[in-house]
């Protein structure tokens, strides 16, 4: 897709919908949606011009239904028939051959199969939608890869939560097994903008659990200064009686270690 005709598109875009093409995710998400759907287009427009022996027999007989102009289908010709090209395509179809998870949805957008799925308003959730995105009943799952995520979602679900832990839902099981990645929803497609203040879930339980050792810290630090203002006082007022007691050696309360001087032993009795 050339830059003209990405300007175009975003123009076209733009006048239709409400779309802040100021914010660059929303952006870059738009030209990465168009993108794809100019490949598919070109990949069907290839698939014409191979039913001919060659370039120049596929250039005097241009497509109906595309929408080209002729000088569109003679760039598209020359397109097709450089070898950089051709090589590209025989390295992206090794690429597509090598894909785990393949939907059996053909072109389609997953926002579109996910709005013609809805029941009584209701979209599918993400589990139903990978399975129905990876099966049919008459043929079964596209990939041995597919049945095998949508297993282990089915067997995460059926497992019984721990006492006191939080049950995971749908989309936490959807993202264990699919994995995740910014910006992009397994399964779904295009997410929400990522949002970069938000720090991982894992990075949130571990900086919760700090703090509560930290708090824990400083309760025993405080029990253990009053514990020794105490003991200094009562010493104080024994030896304002003419009691001797021993001085008062303290550690740390991270500290294993015990202090020990000659002032250290046990009272012998009254002068």
């Amino acid at each position: 897709m050339k830059d003209n005709e990405k300007f175009h598109a975003l123009e076209r875009l733009n006048s239709k919908f409400e779309m802040k093409l100021d914010d660059s995710y929303v952006k870059s998400s738009i030209m990465s949606i168009l993108s794809k759907l100019s490949r598919n287009h070109r990949h069907k427009v290839h698939l014409h011009f191979k039913t001919f022996p060659n370039a120049d027999v596929a250039r005097q007989n241009k497509p109906t239904k595309y929408n080209l102009s002729q000088e569109n289908w003679e760039e598209l010709c020359d397109l097709f028939s450089d070898p950089k090209y051709q090589r590209r395509c025989e390295t992206n179809a090794r690429v597509r051959r090598n894909v785990k998870l393949t939907p059996n949805q053909g072109s389609r957008a997953f926002v579109a199969s996910r709005y013609a799925m809805r029941n009584d308003d209701q979209e599918p959730n993400r589990m139903d939608f990978v399975k129905a995105t990876h099966h049919s009943n008459d043929k079964g799952w596209t990939t041995s890869e597919a049945q095998t995520a949508y297993e282990k979602m089915v067997e995460l679900q059926s497992t019984p939560v721990e006492e006191g832990a939080e049950p995971k839902t749908i989309d936490d099981i959807v993202d264990e097994v699919l994995g995740t990645r910014s910006g992009y929803i397994p399964g779904l497609g295009y997410g929400p903008k990522p949002d970069k203040k938000k720090s991982s879930a894992n990075t949130i339980d571990l900086e919760k659990r700090l703090k509560n050792k930290e708090e824990e810290l400083n309760v025993y630090k405080s029990n253990f200064e009053t514990i020794q203002t105490q003991m200094e006082a009562m010493r104080s007022a024994l030896l304002a009686v003419e009691i001797q007691v021993p001085s008062l050696q303290f550690s740390a309360p991270n500290d294993t270690t015990t202090s020990s001087s000659p002032e250290s032993e046990p009272t012998q009795g009254l002068d």
